[in-house]
């Protein structure tokens, strides 16, 4: 196996059949990186071709790891079920290289706290891919905020709805213990962005429906209180909606940022922001995903919760 030349970043990448593995393809590509290597456990992974046709490729994990190590990877790319992250955080590491990895990184906050520690020990970034923190109308929201346009507490509808169909439950998405349920898939890139937001919650509310396509509830924030939908069910949608998707933020009825559309470009921008050392780090995760262990706790218990009470249930 020859070496491949690189112009820039050296690159792998775990998770190579999944369907967010293209945009990271995509960053790679616009940061003038190299794809060295990719793994997955299944073989569909004919899209390597249109990016990085010479990319070694293995359906063997230790065999992948081997390599990587040995050719000097840059950063390991994990694109993975939610589950994984964790342990695939510690795969890069341990052939050196460093992380950028799909939200949630771990499923927990002990988890968190566990990159963490191993970010510090081994010297190696973790870096976990907060894209939308990047998209225009949500950053104009957030300046409007902290700018106090729309006064000193205001009530604030957050509906995060795409539909998706029976394939979705019987896929990874569906095991709440691979998943983190709706909570965890659909939900943790919306607490990520309430919390860049408004910053850290105080309580929390939510119920989850019975087979797991819908969960609503409201954040108590210091300046603010957010009630929530997430709900992978066509109906939910809004009936002028053309889309498959609604991702909207509301106050006082009024949509005041829309992030409906595709946002794939926005892992560009994160993997530029990553090669310039201004990317988030392991710790900006840790705050949404303790309030997305705090709704799951809530929806569990029936009741609202004080903001970061307990982690996950088992």
């Amino acid at each position: 196996m020859n070496d491949l030349p690189s112009r820039g970043p050296r690159f792998a990448l775990i998770g190579a059949a999944g369907f967010v593995a293209r945009r990271h393809l995509e960053a790679m590509r616009s940061v003038t990186g190299t794809l060295v290597a990719a793994h997955d456990l299944h073989d569909s992974v004919g899209l390597l071709d249109g990016y990085f046709p010479q990319a070694e490729f293995f359906l063997n994990p230790a065999e992948f790891t081997d390599y990587i190590a040995r050719h000097q990877v840059n950063y390991l790319s994990v694109c993975t079920p939610s589950d994984l992250h964790e342990a695939h955080c510690e795969l890069a590491t341990t052939a050196g290289a460093s992380v950028i990895v799909e939200k949630p990184p771990s499923l927990s906050t002990a988890g968190i706290d566990r990159l963490a520690r191993l970010e510090a020990r081994t010297g190696l970034a973790i870096y976990p891919v907060l894209q939308l923190r990047y998209h225009a109308d949500l950053i104009r929201f957030r300046e409007q905020i902290a700018a106090g346009s729309y006064g000193p507490s205001p009530h604030v509808v957050a509906n995060y709805v795409a539909r998706r169909g029976p394939w979705y439950a019987k896929s990874w998405k569906g095991d709440s213990h691979r998943s983190g349920t709706i909570i965890f898939t659909f939900g943790i890139h919306l607490f990520d962005i309430m919390v860049w937001m408004f910053g850290s919650p105080r309580s929390v509310s939510a119920c989850l429906s019975d087979d797991g396509t819908r969960a609503s509830g409201s954040v108590e924030f210091a300046n603010a209180v957010v009630e929530w939908l997430l709900s992978s069910r066509g109906e939910d949608l809004p009936t002028e909606c053309q889309e498959s998707a609604s991702r909207q933020f509301l106050v006082n009825g009024a949509v005041v940022a829309d992030y409906s559309g595709s946002y794939a470009g926005l892992h560009r921008v994160v993997y530029q922001e990553i090669i310039h050392g201004k990317a988030p780090r392991i710790a900006d995760a840790r705050i949404p995903t303790e309030l997305a262990c705090s709704v799951r706790r809530a929806a569990s218990a029936g009741r609202t919760i004080m903001a970061g009470q307990a982690d996950v249930p088992d």
